[in-house]
Parts: structure tokens; C-alpha cells; sequence
């Protein structure tokens, strides 16, 4: 994406921290294997605000923490907990996000198993520019079909949180992410 290399790392980290703020929503929620009622879907929206005020209290983190909790927010202002607007949203805070959706729609859940490449990249695309932003989705398409081409290279886990749902089977994978950048 072209990113200066300390711009790229400010990614990074915002990508490794983006749901600490998960820490603030019940286990029963984040673990539940059925459809979530209103009241705890409302939990789970202040999962990015928290994600803020937690890395805000650390003076170094506190761009870090604008873009890791811009990470459900999209171009249309349909994302949370702010609404933000594409112009509003840096490039760094779009790429977190299509990072995130990646991650979101490929990894097992406790209420789904990882939805397959091919299908993830579909649902992804039709995202596109509405929600999700192109150049962002384009570069996390080149990473995953080079990868794709290249039998012996993991597929690319682009972000994994150690407050994430994919823990125990996932890991940030640096040098993926870092070709995406």
C-alpha cells in the first residue's frame, strides 16, 4: 500500500490490539453459539470505544488506539460505534477494517465454522466501495492469492487478536500482513 515502514508498523500494532476492548463484554456473549439478543449485540458495539479508551491511556499509543478503534467503522457511516464517513477514516483505520472483516468472515466462530477463501473474497467484493475500501480490499487480494499460488506459504491470517475468537488456532502472521502494506 505504500506506507512509510513506521506507518506500517503503527499498523500493525493497531491490528494486534484492535478488540482489547473485548475485555469489556461478558465471555457468555463472546462465546454464544446462538443469535445474539439486542441488549448484548449492544455490548459488543462498545467493544471499539473500549478498545480506545484503554490504548488512549498510554501517551505513545494514542494514535494507535484512534485507529484500532475505527476498526467496525465503514465508508458509508453504517459502521460503529461513531459512524464515521470515509473521509473521516485514515488509511490506516481502512486497512484495519478490511483486515478485520478477512478475519472475521475466514476464521471459525463459535456460532459458525471459517467461511473458505474463495466465498470470503466474494462477500468481501461486494463491500466494495460502499462499505469497505477498494485499494485496501485489492492489496488483501494480492497477499492471499500469492499465497494461494504458493503451496507451501500458510494462507495469511491477517489479523489475530489474543482477545479474538481464533486464539487458540490463529496467529498474526507479520510477514503477511507487512506484503499487504
Amino acid at each position: 500500500m505504500g506506507l512509510a515502514a513506521d506507518r506500517a508498523q503503527l499498523v500493525r500494532r493497531a491490528a494486534l490490539l484492535h478488540d482489547i476492548g473485548k475485555l469489556g463484554v461478558a465471555n457468555a456473549i463472546l462465546d454464544k453459539k446462538s443469535q445474539l439478543s439486542p441488549e448484548e449485540w449492544k455490548a459488543v458495539y462498545e467493544h471499539p470505544r473500549i478498545t480506545r479508551r484503554i490504548l488512549e491511556r498510554i501517551a505513545p499509543f494514542h494514535e494507535m488506539a484512534v485507529i484500532a478503534g475505527e476498526h467496525h467503522e465503514k465508508l458509508d457511516g453504517s459502521g460503529y460505534p461513531d459512524h464515521l464517513k470515509g473521509s473521516d477514516l485514515s488509511i490506516e483505520s481502512r486497512i484495519v477494517a478490511v483486515a478485520d472483516v478477512y478475519a472475521a468472515l475466514s476464521e471459525d466462530r463459535p456460532y459458525r465454522a471459517g467461511i473458505e477463501l474463495d466465498e470470503t473474497l466474494s462477500i468481501m467484493s461486494k463491500l466494495i466501495p460502499v462499505q469497505l475500501d477498494a485499494d485496501c480490499f485489492e492489496a488483501l487480494v494480492s497477499v492471499v492469492s500469492s499465497r494461494r499460488d504458493d503451496a507451501t506459504a500458510p494462507m495469511p491470517q491477517i489479523i489475530g487478536s489474543p482477545l479474538g475468537y481464533s486464539f487458540k488456532n490463529r496467529g498474526f502472521k507479520s510477514a503477511a500482513f507487512e506484503s499487504a502494506l
